[in-house]
């Protein structure tokens, strides 16, 4: 692959990932906004609100990276049989845990 089309595919990626995160987040949001305004809004829950969509999105982005990673393993793409390494290599005696 040439690096044009690389850079192509990563920014695709990207955006892929960054809208599938931030809808899920948006979505969530919004289900807890309808649960919160049953009885109304005070200052409080309108803080909770905003730091609950903060938080929200950071586990739906991890969310979305499991599960993009677990597609692309199954399909046998990106390095599917790469084999985890300790940081000094696997000729390194402690490489495994050993």
């Amino acid at each position: 692959m040439t690096s044009e089309r690389l850079r192509r595919v990563a920014a695709r990626r990207r955006v892929l990932f960054f809208s599938l995160t931030f809808m899920t987040s948006l979505f969530l949001t919004g289900l807890m906004w309808d649960i919160l305004r049953a009885n109304g809004f005070t200052a409080l829950e309108k803080t909770g609100l905003a730091l609950f969509f903060i938080l929200i999105t950071w586990i739906t982005g991890a969310f979305w990276t499991a599960f993009i990673g677990f597609v692309i393993r199954l399909r046998g793409g990106a390095d599917a049989g790469h084999r985890l390494r300790g940081a000094a290599g696997a000729d390194h005696p402690r490489a495994f845990g050993s």
